[in-house]
């Protein structure tokens, strides 16, 4: 008995760390998915307003089942707004948020903040502010705001991995702008550019 209770044990807990990684990687899954919502990123229109986007490159993420890569110009100021989405399971969309992956590049990360998309409370943004003391391109100062959406409205979660686990596909979506100096954070081109995105994502991604 004093052999079987330990062996009983260790066996409960290999089952339970099997089937929680089961669960998580949706190795059981049966659907389509996330290979049928990543494919809805091809229907994100590149004319938002006066912003006009052309397709960048997509190395980002090119072990991810599908991802946008689109820099929207205004053709009235000149300014450009990068948008990043990514879309796979929830485990790896859930990690490598950009305050931890551009502190690694050598950029220093301010904290990061809640905002809240203008004129819709439920939305909201982690957003921080990235500085790169030594550059040899030039480049300056970026504002980057990210989000997450498995069909439930884009939200800063504090533990995406925990808050999006059970569901079988989610989006990742970046602003990234890089700042000319001086910005004006609650209407600056990337939350003007939001206001045109985020219905344009509504309708290409979760309009049934």
């Amino acid at each position: 008995m004093n052999r079987i209770l330990p062996m009983l044990t260790a066996a409960l807990a290999i089952i339970a760390c099997g089937t929680v990684h089961g669960l998580w990687t949706n190795r059981w899954q049966l659907s389509d998915e996330p290979a049928r919502s990543a494919a809805k990123l091809r229907d994100v229109s590149l004319v938002l307003g006066d912003w006009e986007g052309e397709v960048g490159k997509e190395h980002l993420a090119k072990d991810m089942a599908g991802a946008l890569f689109h820099r929207y110009r205004n053709r009235k100021t000149g300014q450009v707004v990068t948008v990043f989405v990514v879309c796979d399971r929830p485990g790896p969309v859930s990690i490598h948020t950009p305050d931890v992956c551009y502190e690694a590049a050598g950029y220093e990360v301010t904290k990061p903040t809640r905002f809240t998309a203008p004129g819709d409370e439920d939305t909201s943004f982690w957003t921080a502010r990235f500085h790169k003391k030594r550059s040899a391109d030039g480049a300056g100062d970026l504002r980057i705001f990210w989000s997450w959406n498995a069909g439930q409205g884009w939200q800063a979660a504090d533990d995406a991995r925990l808050s999006f686990a059970r569901f079988p596909a989610l989006y990742k979506l970046y602003l990234i702008y890089e700042l000319p100096g001086d910005e004006n954070l609650a209407d600056g081109p990337p939350v003007q550019l939001m206001k045109l995105l985020l219905p344009e994502l509504q309708r290409a991604l979760f309009a049934s």
